[in-house]
């Protein structure tokens, strides 16, 4: 899409939220002129078990929600949110299940006066980012789920204030759910409709239509192998534990079960399984987060969805191999499309590894959280595991801070790079190969990148080609092929070697052929409070001057079996020509 059709969908938006903005305090004042519901019934099941001892720092004033902490007795309403993030969060209500799994006196009173304050400073529409169609539905589920915390023992006026509360926040997203952003946030919206028809005495009829607008809106998300359209692991793992939710409770209140959702259940667990690393958790991929292994396993655990994981999606974009104790999944996909891509990396075939439960090579993590200048960071080829040259990355994205970008979000602009990826099983191990054209347009060149994992899991080969053809002009470019470490991971260059030991003292080495090797300061941010945690990464750089340029190495895990050959110097007669359909013109991106 060119950037003048661009600019003109971004005035068209400003002008959009204008007018919502201007009328969402009389559609709240309407909406809440229905009559008060009698009362509630079949309460959802929580998303995911509380903390108790997260409601226990709560209750003292410790408030940590995405990461970030605000602390004091009169926090969190009179605070200053530390992002929008936490601020969503905080409107969200997610939080109760914590005073819950507290479930003392106290708790339950902390929880009422929380609803009562909500209502009483944000209940009538004024604040924007509190009526966010995705954080309404977000509210309704979760004063729902812990209706008895929240009603159970409160004065009659309490009590209506609630239900009348709710009452209006439903209609109010009846004609704002669309609005939502699209992935995670607008089937949150459309879900806050299902339960509250569901679960509001009255509203039956009116919603339970909703359903129908959710399967609809989960279809239109999902790739035909399970993936996300965000391609961002994380938000896959969410719409799944929504969709897992929504069946269960449905199951439970009403008897019936959808087959569009069971299918569609069935259709994510493969997918996600593929992108969980030796922790439990998931890679990090297009600005996706760990998450808690512990919430991931709760949600298989009702998912009913035994499926092991695939081991190529290429709708989806994700390739994975797993021999032993070693576990490799690469990115083998372009950004999303549109609206998708607003939070996606520049990380073609990037690749994450993990030995046992300990992470190797990762990706930075997102950092949207600390400022534009980290959230630019975060999203370039660098902080991927994966090769970028000129320290340029395959994929522009719109300027957060310009007009455009502040209104249609930072997505992909430009041409959108093609990927190609294919998955061989050979009698000594596993060979994942994919190739991208995202280098076409400024160097001429195609970077493949191809992985062998020996059966035994004690090692990983990697070939890197960069390839223009003979007669090109493409100029010459420097490039960098980058392997992060975790923070847990120690390593030391010696000589031509880096030895890496893992957390457990399990060891390992990297070798190279093909370019000059270096280790090289970096960051991290994965983990629960995705604070920078100063790390290492293997540098391999050169210098690309030929028609070809190769690149191999291998990690190898100290004291395994001496290794199968497998020299990629030498296979070119194995090696898939993608070339023509790589070089076909790319597409623009949405």
């Amino acid at each position: 899409m060119s950037h003048s059709i661009l600019a003109l969908a971004a005035l068209s938006r400003s002008l959009n939220v204008a007018r919502r903005g201007l009328t969402r305090p009389l559609a709240v004042r309407l909406d809440g002129l229905g009559r008060t519901p009698r009362g509630l019934s079949n309460p959802p099941e929580p998303l995911y078990p509380g903390d108790a001892l997260r409601g226990r720092a709560m209750l003292g004033g410790r408030w940590l929600f995405d990461g970030e902490s605000v602390e004091g007795r009169d926090a969190p309403w009179f605070a200053t949110p530390p992002s929008e993030a936490w601020a969503e969060a905080l409107h969200g209500f997610d939080w109760l299940a914590h005073y819950a799994a507290v479930g003392d006196r106290e708790a339950k009173r902390a929880a009422q006066a929380a609803v009562h304050h909500w209502i009483a400073a944000h209940g009538r529409g004024a604040d924007a980012l509190a009526w966010r169609p995705h954080v309404v539905g977000r509210r309704i589920r979760a004063w729902l789920t812990h209706s008895a915390l929240v009603l159970d023992g409160a004065d009659d006026r309490s009590r209506r204030a609630a239900l009348r509360s709710l009452a209006r926040q439903a209609r109010y997203l009846r004609s704002r759910w669309r609005q939502a952003p699209v992935g995670a946030p607008r089937l949150q919206a459309v879900a806050g409709m299902v339960y509250a028809g569901l679960c509001v005495d009255g509203f039956e009829r009116r919603f339970l239509g909703a359903i129908g607008d959710f399967e609809a809106e989960l279809d239109a998300q999902l790739t035909p192998d399970g993936g996300h359209l965000s391609r961002r692991p994380s938000e896959l793992f969410e719409v799944f534990a929504l969709a897992v939710g929504l069946r269960r409770d449905l199951e439970r209140a009403r008897g019936v079960s959808t087959a569009r959702l069971t299918e569609a259940i069935g259709r994510m667990a493969p997918t996600l399984r593929m992108l969980r690393q030796g922790d439990g958790g998931l890679a990090l991929f297009n600005g996706g987060r760990e998450l808690d292994d512990g919430r991931i396993d709760y949600a298989f655990s009702e998912a009913r969805a035994p499926a092991p994981a695939r081991k190529l999606a290429a709708e989806a974009g994700f390739g994975r191999l797993s021999s032993g104790r070693l576990t490799a999944v690469m990115d083998v996909g372009p950004p999303g499309p549109g609206e998708y891509s607003t939070r996606a990396g520049a990380g073609l075939l990037a690749l994450e590894v993990s030995a046992g439960r300990r992470r190797l090579i990762v990706s930075c993590g997102p950092g949207e959280h600390l400022g534009a200048d980290w959230a630019k960071a975060g999203r370039a080829a660098a902080a991927f595991s994966t090769l970028s040259i000129e320290d340029r990355s395959p994929v522009d994205f719109l300027d957060p801070q310009g007009f455009t970008g502040r209104r249609l979000g930072a997505r992909a602009v430009g041409l959108q790079p093609g990927v190609l990826a294919d998955r061989v099983d050979e009698a000594d191990g596993v060979l994942l190969r994919a190739a991208h054209n995202g280098w076409l347009p400024r160097y001429d060149l195609i970077h493949e990148r191809r992985l062998y994992l020996s059966t035994d899991g004690g090692e990983l080969r990697g070939g890197e080609v960069l390839e223009r053809p003979e007669t090109s002009r493409g100029p010459d470019a420097d490039f960098a092929i980058r392997f992060h470490l975790h923070p847990e991971v120690e390593a030391k260059l010696v000589g031509e070697t880096v030895t890496l030991r893992l957390g457990g003292g399990e060891g390992w080495t990297m070798r190279q052929k093909g370019g000059a090797l270096a280790l090289e300061d970096s960051v991290y941010l994965g983990g629960p409070y995705r604070r920078p945690r100063p790390t290492k990464q293997i540098v391999v750089s050169g210098r690309v001057t030929d028609y070809q340029t190769r690149v191999n190495w291998a990690f190898r895990r100290v004291g395994a079996a001496a290794p199968a050959h497998r020299d990629f110097t030498d296979d070119a007669a194995d090696r898939p020509d993608w070339s023509k359909d790589l070089r076909a013109a790319p597409a623009l991106a949405d």
